[in-house]
């Protein structure tokens, strides 16, 4: 499944792509579609887990069936919000791969370098990005999200945060607070058969 979050009246609304377009999903709730209680913010439905998606998938189903053209979105015409809408933290991992360390001529490092971001630097997928008057260009870069939604003790051998990890559109998914630093280098171990690009940011709800 794929969510979104695109901007309807001001305001962040929950999408979710599918083949025939992008489904409304407050649209369809109150067009009486789908089980009650489904969520339509993407943060409830990082909070809630599997019977959150089970009941979006529900919800998605019954509004494509309807053949109600006003749920379905075509996502060349709306605007993208963020992805996640309200972090309570952004935890970003610096010097996360060899290569990245050894072009700035810095120290491998032998622990994650962590640093934060704050959630106004949040910006959805083809917004332009502001340039503070010193700068003359951006950095480029493929980032991989971390969403951290459900707590575990404070110490976590690695051998249980692997077995935490959900892999989805080639994205890994840690459900464990405690897993932050096996998430990093896990997801530097897989990434690096794919050449990627170098930041790995972490959200936690």
């Amino acid at each position: 499944m794929k969510l979104l979050t695109f901007i309807r009246d001001g305001q962040n609304a929950l999408g979710v792509k599918t083949e025939q377009g992008v489904v409304d999903i407050a649209a369809a709730v109150s067009a009486g579609f789908g089980p009650q209680g489904t969520p339509t913010d993407v943060m409830d439905v990082i909070g809630g887990g599997q019977s959150a998606i089970a009941a979006l998938q529900q919800t998605v189903d019954q509004a494509i069936a309807s053949d109600k053209q006003e749920l379905i979105l075509d996502e060349a015409n709306i605007t993208f919000g963020p992805s996640v809408t309200k972090p309570s933290k952004i935890i970003c991992v610096g010097l996360n791969y060899r290569k990245h360390a050894e072009e700035t001529k810095a120290e491998i490092p032998t622990t994650p370098i962590l640093f934060n971001k704050f959630s106004n630097t949040l910006t959805g997928h083809g917004h332009d990005i502001p340039l503070p008057r010193t700068s003359q260009q951006v950095d480029y870069e493929v980032e991989l999200t971390i969403v951290m939604g459900k707590k575990s003790e404070i110490r976590i051998a690695r051998r249980r945060a692997f077995a935490r990890i959900r892999l989805q559109h080639g994205k890994r998914r840690f459900r464990t607070r405690s897993a932050a630093a096996h998430a990093a280098m896990a997801a530097r171990q897989k990434l690096r058969q794919l050449q990627p690009a170098r930041t790995i940011s972490c959200f936690r709800r």
